[in-house]
């Protein structure tokens, strides 16, 4: 079954990719990843542009790692 963009982004959040790095990969500003996994933000405040932004990182990374032999 298809994971929700809010599962996405939790994994996202809970991986072990720092906050730095996340931010890189999402292009978002890495305090908007700090307070997203600290729970400053909550999740329902999260835009659907932003969510998408970090929801694209976990699936580039599984894309990733299936091409690898």
């Amino acid at each position: 079954m298809a994971k929700t963009l809010r599962e996405q982004v939790q994994e996202a959040l809970d991986s072990d990719l720092t906050g730095y790095r996340l931010a890189q990969l999402s292009g978002m500003t890495p305090s908007k990843i700090y307070r997203l996994r600290n729970k400053t933000i909550a999740l329902d405040n999260l835009s659907l542009a932003s969510a998408e932004k970090i929801a694209s990182v976990m699936a580039k990374s599984r894309q990733h790692h299936r091409k690898e032999p």
